[in-house]
């Protein structure tokens, strides 16, 4: 199980594939109800993912990317949850 922790194939898996995924979503969400600035944010988040995702393999320095798209990523989750929540209370 170390080995597959170990492989820089975690970047991929962990980081970049859901980070196209909130890319994509995010641009969907510039035509429908959500805020714009909701929709930016994903696609802001979808570009850091895919940097902090070829990060480990061009410098290590790379990792405070990681972090940002993290902390992007909870924003945006949060953003979402907030106007389903109210579109469901209408």
């Amino acid at each position: 199980m170390s080995a597959l922790l170990a492989s820089p194939l975690i970047a991929i898996y962990t980081i970049l594939i859901p980070g196209i995924g909130i890319f994509i979503t995010g641009f969907v969400m510039l035509k429908e109800i959500f805020s714009k600035s909701t929709a930016y944010l994903g696609v802001v988040t979808g570009i850091v993912a895919f940097v902090a995702s070829v990060g480990p393999f061009l410098v290590s320095a790379l990792d405070v990317a990681i972090i940002i798209v993290s902390t992007l990523t909870l924003v945006w989750f949060l953003l979402i949850g907030y106007k389903l929540l109210r579109l469901a209370q209408e």
